[in-house]
């Protein structure tokens, strides 16, 4: 499948590019600052529509102006049925999320989103500054599976803050 795709990859990572190497997959990689086939501004770069089957990104958005253009301009040059592979921390407050974004998400390919839910206890949340609350993060989840994205939960457990009680009710909370 990978052989008979046409590949853009931002920002390619040396191991990456060595497995593809290896395996005789081959791709376009584009980069503003370091040597690539297209140096290229992933939120505007003047490729034709729907030209790749496959554009990989890890940890290039959060280094961009405006990653919701940078998403707009993936689903542009991504074929229909392209797939879009990345990774990057969006922003840690789950209360940015919107239906708009998200939307613009799915658009892009997205199709998990991992969220920090970190403790389903509220008090815990607030004992270690997170400014969120479970409310907030339940909607965020709603909202993700409204548009068709699946959602995987991130917690952390043991920390200073937590008791048996906070333990528990975040494992009974991601079940």
């Amino acid at each position: 499948l990978l052989r008979l795709s046409t590949i853009l990859y931002f920002a390619p990572e040396p191991n990456m590019m060595l497995w593809m190497k290896r395996n005789r997959v081959k791709c376009t990689t584009a980069d503003l600052f370091q040597k690539a086939d297209l140096t290229l501004d992933i939120q505007k770069t003047g490729l034709p529509d729907e030209s790749y089957d496959l554009i990989i990104a890890n940890h290039v958005l959060e280094h961009v102006d405006d990653f919701r253009e940078a998403l707009k301009e993936i689903h542009r040059i991504l074929r229909p049925d392209g797939l879009f592979i990345c990774s990057f921390p969006m922003d840690p407050k789950v209360d940015t999320l919107d239906e708009d974004l998200l939307q613009t998400m799915k658009d892009a390919g997205c199709i998990t989103l991992f969220i920090g839910v970190e403790s389903a206890d509220q008090q815990t949340l607030d004992k270690m500054n997170k400014n969120i609350t479970v409310a907030k993060t339940e909607n965020a989840f709603k909202l993700a599976r409204k548009v068709g994205i699946r959602t995987i939960a991130s917690c952390v457990i043991g920390m200073p803050e937590d008791t048996r009680s906070s333990i528990q009710k975040t494992i009974d909370y991601v079940k």
